[in-house]
């Protein structure tokens, strides 16, 4: 299981002559265990046919980005209450305490390892909790964006099904239907 995963690879690099220290890649993998998919798995989002939305997809066209905001804001509130687990604390431990970990690099978009304690994390993909608009280049943060969202679509989506746990990606997307 991954604690017992966590524990050896803890022991690993406590025992390790690390010198200077060592620099960590963590993927999906790791959170899994915080109730957020991964992609690659034998259950994974990718391994059923999703495909992500491209920067270029999304630039496209209007209808591209209706599509990846009503999908995102659904599955969004799941994805933003994922807490930190086992091996991303033992990652900030060994980082802050130990000092045996130099850096994380993630290719994660949820904030875990900085929600757990991490401090120098290089997000491969960039994170979820900050939007961009892409005219001005303003930033917001995801939660007072998410909120904006509801406001702006109340009741649009009440017969949206997304409880299903299979239903959340890795990256806090949604599968969503809509009843007719």
């Amino acid at each position: 299981d991954s604690f017992e995963a966590s524990e050896r690879l803890t022991k690993w690099i406590l025992d390790s002559d690390t010198g200077k220290g060592i620099s960590v890649l963590t993927g999906a993998g790791i959170s899994t265990a915080s109730g957020i998919p991964d992609y690659r798995g034998p259950n994974g989002s990718y391994s059923r046919g999703h495909k992500p939305m491209t920067h270029d997809e999304f630039m496209r066209s209007l209808e591209n980005r209706k599509r990846y905001w009503s999908r995102s804001m659904v599955g969004w509130e799941r994805f933003n209450q994922a807490k930190p687990n086992r091996a991303h604390f033992a990652l900030a431990s060994l980082e802050n305490e130990t000092k045996r970990v130099r850096s994380i690099i993630t290719q994660n978009v949820d904030m875990l390892h900085q929600r757990a304690g991490s401090k120098n994390v290089v997000n491969l993909h960039g994170v979820n909790s900050v939007v961009k608009c892409m005219e001005c280049g303003v930033k917001h943060k995801r939660s007072h964006f998410q909120a904006k969202l509801n406001e702006m679509n109340k009741g649009c989506f009440e017969s949206v099904e997304s409880d299903d746990a299979d239903s959340l990606r890795a990256d806090g997307d949604a599968e969503i239907s809509f009843d007719s």
